[in-house]
């Protein structure tokens, strides 16, 4: 199992108007996994595809590969993309990857995708493919060029976070100022009068 590092961002927030907060722990608590919830689903619903796509060898700081292996043995059995991409050689691991589930424990976002063997325990042997048999005594470590998050995709993945936990933190101190209304009102209209 491949697992995307739980902490991305961290949510610390600058409120100049603290007179919302009293009481709003609990709510900030939930906030805080909603939030983390939400960024690591956009991760791998938007982000993870850059990581399968045949220009990301910079940016995701991929090994080089063997010029054989692009050579020969990419175009040979690979489909697709599969045959320019680092990731992909049949579209396996890109399928795979796709099916993950996030869960949040400890103030971290961590999902988890079920990926092939060859991608976690990589074959190191003897190809016996065109022309003479090849010797593979190391390959690239794919769970780390899966996992690694560019600084592009770092600040995307902040800005969206803050974006979402000031958007519920104040949607929640607006429920609570209005719940703290209507109770005024009710005890108002049960006393007689304002």
């Amino acid at each position: 199992m491949a697992a995307l590092p739980g902490a991305i961002v961290s949510l610390a927030l600058d409120v100049h108007d603290s007179s919302g907060m009293r009481g709003m722990t609990t709510a900030w608590r939930r906030i805080v996994r909603e939030v983390l919830r939400e960024v690591a689903q956009h991760w791998h619903a938007e982000i993870l595809d850059q990581h399968f796509s045949g220009r990301n060898r910079t940016e995701y700081r991929h090994e080089p590969r063997t010029r054989w292996y692009l050579s020969v043995w990419k175009p040979r059995k690979g489909s697709g993309t599969g045959r320019y991409a680092d990731l992909v050689l049949t579209g396996r691991s890109w399928r795979a990857a796709k099916l993950g589930r996030v869960s949040v424990r400890a103030g971290a976002a961590v999902l988890t995708m079920a990926m092939p063997a060859y991608f976690t325990k990589p074959f190191v042997g003897t190809i016996h493919g065109p022309g003479r048999p090849r010797r593979v005594t190391r390959q690239p470590d794919k769970v780390r060029e899966l996992t690694t998050i560019s600084l592009r995709d770092r600040a995307a993945l902040v800005r969206r976070a803050r974006a979402e936990a000031i958007a519920r933190f104040d949607a929640a101190r607006r429920a609570r100022g209005a719940k703290r209304a209507v109770a005024r009102m009710n005890r108002a209209m049960a006393l007689g009068g304002p």
